[in-house]
């Protein structure tokens, strides 16, 4: 059996949000608006071409290569690579070679060399279609509601992970998670 795992990274295995507002807030002055589901909504006040250009900058930092893991996808995420998974990452932080090559450094230093077989990338507000065409049935973890309805539409055993600004949320068809302690017993079942 060919295992594979599609995920989305940031705010799934690593913490984006947290530290692209903080970043924000200290450099630009801007404050986020409490338990917001996406920076559209946090930033509300800000153009969405204004403020896709801080994404970029954030995304292109020393910040974005630093950024820490999810400390349940520090554990599973290597766990699951010695148990003979692929895991391979669909992120939309965008498509140019320095975030790459950030991403791939954060990644590799916080999850161990090779823990991700491959990563591809899109960017903001892009649908990730273009890369889950390419598996078939495979398990798909996001904390996007729109990429996991995606992915089951594509076939993929799509689960939305669970994150503090969706307080009770349930999807009428995706399981949401708590967290990748969750995704392991329902992937490795």
């Amino acid at each position: 059996m060919n295992k594979i795992l599609l995920t989305d990274i940031d705010d799934a295995a690593v913490v984006w949000s947290k530290h692209f507002r903080k970043h924000f807030r200290e450099t630009h002055g801007h404050k986020a608006s409490a338990y917001a589901a996406s920076e559209t909504t946090a930033f509300g006040h800000i153009p969405i071409p204004e403020l896709e250009k801080y994404i970029v900058d954030f995304n292109q930092s020393e910040h974005f290569e630093n950024l820490k893991p999810k400390a349940d996808a520090c554990k599973i995420l290597p766990k699951l690579k010695s148990e003979g998974w692929t895991i391979i990452g669909i992120t939309a932080c965008g498509r140019d070679q320095k975030t790459a090559e950030l991403r791939w450094n954060n990644l590799n230093k916080m999850f161990g060399e090779g823990t991700f077989s491959d990563v591809r990338f899109i960017n903001w507000y892009e649908c990730k279609s273009e890369h889950l065409k390419d598996f078939n049935n495979c398990p798909f973890v996001d904390d996007n509601i729109k990429h996991a309805e995606t992915a089951q539409k594509m076939g993929h055993q799509a689960m939305i992970i669970h994150r503090s600004y969706r307080k009770m949320f349930k999807h009428p068809t995706i399981p949401v998670v708590s967290d990748w302690n969750e995704i392991y017993e329902k992937i490795t079942k």
